[in-house]
């Protein structure tokens, strides 16, 4: 019975979707099934001074829970990057996915009562206490007991498919034989103390590393509500779901960052060091549970003697300037060096040498996003994208800032195919690598952002031009 229930929510939301019901798109849902006596509810009652209510309190005849998680299209969250309110887009998600949430649990309820199962249904949203702010019924949490995800630092629940969506459930007659799976990691602060984005967002500052202010959070929903009137109540920001390595994904399992296929883990038995290979495009990242932190990759970073006056490293460059930027974009064009590192050894021969007009950027050494607000003819990105754990924003970012035309000349190190052999290649030896691409990902990622292949070695280079109406996601 839970897998026929299984296919009529994923059926239903395929229909909605078809025939554009809404306003707003869904990816495929998640659901989850949950016994109406597991302890948790009784936990759950408990750390909300009984607020929270029980299964049989709601259904006298509860047998189970049903849960599920409406992820929504990507380009919602990442829409609603910055700002200080919600966008349009996001408000109306909010909207459409409480109504949609209504709407197919009352269908849901009518589907149960065909095999003679009751059910009630459970409001979308709106079932808590406005001045104590606790739930009498949180899907989320009831989601997380299901084994549906686990919660981050942003107090959202990261699933499979990420944490930008929303939740709804029903409790039900109907006795299941699924056995619940322990919820799953997915936050990488709390992992390893590698992220914090969702801090970084809440420029309100009600959430924070080591606190989170429910009540400031609370005002800035309903500051989004008033502003939002018109379409309904949404009271709702998202900025802690926006541009997040969570936002579509567990990022400490879940589906290839780069072209959403089923991926599977791979171990390094003498390192004991996971990665997670993407079989389809070949992509293989280190499983982010062994990234190191940032003080540590900068301090790695400071380690490295490049020099403008090493003939050797400045010959390296040389190379690479003479097959991938001088055939395809000829000096005193507008170029950016994306990840210099602490010298920037490529962009002062290319302005000193080549007269190209050349603005720097590096994440820990020049940290000013001078390309803010800017077009360019040449973007340069050598070795930089194997450090990268959300490799496709950068690309897009890339795709963004180019010139109709413009120039984006690549160098990383494409990993060898067979597994023994990758766990044996120089590259993975670098503790701040955590990427890594054959020739067959970059012409993946050349496809999706509709750019031309202009010219690869096989081994490390690889240049793109950008096409007119080359996708732009920011």
């Amino acid at each position: 019975m839970e897998n026929k229930i299984r296919k009529w929510i994923e059926k239903y939301i395929e229909e909605i979707n078809q025939n554009k019901i809404y306003q707003t798109f869904w990816k495929k849902p998640l659901v989850a099934f949950l016994r109406a006596d597991d302890e948790g509810f009784n936990q759950l009652k408990e750390k909300t001074d009984n607020v929270h209510l029980l299964p049989e309190e709601i259904l006298a005849t509860a047998e189970s829970v049903v849960v599920y998680f409406l992820p929504f299209d990507e380009s919602i969250s990442k829409g609603n990057f910055g700002g200080e309110l919600a966008s349009e887009e996001w408000a109306q998600a909010y909207v459409d996915t409480n109504n949609l949430i209504r709407d197919l649990n009352e269908k849901l309820s009518e589907f149960l009562s065909d095999f003679k199962f009751e059910s009630k249904v459970l409001p979308p949203t709106h079932n808590f206490d406005t001045e104590k702010l606790i739930s009498w019924w949180s899907h989320k949490h009831i989601a997380y007991l299901a084994g549906m995800g686990n919660f981050g630092l942003h107090n959202m629940l990261i699933t499979d498919s990420g944490s930008a969506g929303r939740f709804g459930s029903i409790v039900t007659s109907m006795p299941i034989s699924e056995e619940n799976e322990k919820s799953k990691a997915g936050c990488l602060w709390i992992e390893n103390g590698s992220c914090g984005i969702c801090v970084k967002n809440c420029t309100f500052g009600a959430l924070k590393k080591d606190s989170f202010d429910r009540q400031l959070c609370y005002e800035i929903l309903l500051k989004n509500a008033a502003f939002y009137e018109e379409k309904g109540i949404s009271d709702a920001c998202g900025k802690c779901l926006a541009k997040v390595p969570c936002s579509f994904q567990n990022p400490l399992t879940g589906l290839c960052p780069i072209c959403s296929s089923v991926t599977k883990k791979i171990k390094d038995g003498k390192k004991e060091i996971y990665y997670i290979k993407c079989s389809k495009c070949e992509f293989i990242y280190k499983d982010p549970k062994h990234k190191i932190s940032e003080d540590a990759e900068k301090s790695r970073y400071e380690e490295h003697n490049n020099s403008i006056n090493d003939p050797k490293y400045v010959q390296y460059f040389e190379k690479f300037i003479s097959t991938s930027i001088l055939p395809f974009a000829p000096s005193g064009k507008d170029l950016l060096d994306f990840g210099s590192g602490p010298s920037p050894v490529l962009g002062e021969i290319l302005k000193e040498k080549y007269e190209y007009n050349v603005d720097i950027y590096d994440y820990y050494f020049k940290p000013e996003k001078i390309y803010i607000g800017k077009k360019y003819d040449v973007i340069t990105c050598t070795e930089v994208i194997e450090h990268i754990a959300n490799p496709m924003d950068y690309f897009n970012l890339f795709s963004e800032l180019l010139k109709e035309n413009g120039i984006l000349a690549l160098m990383t190190y494409f990993h060898p195919k067979e597994e023994e052999d990758f766990f044996n290649w120089h590259y993975v030896r670098d503790k701040t690598h955590i990427s890594f691409f054959s020739q067959k990902t970059i012409e993946y990622i050349s496809r999706e952002l509709n750019m031309e292949m202009l010219f690869t070695d096989g081994v490390k280079t690889a240049v793109f031009k950008k096409r007119d109406g080359s996708k732009e996601m920011y």
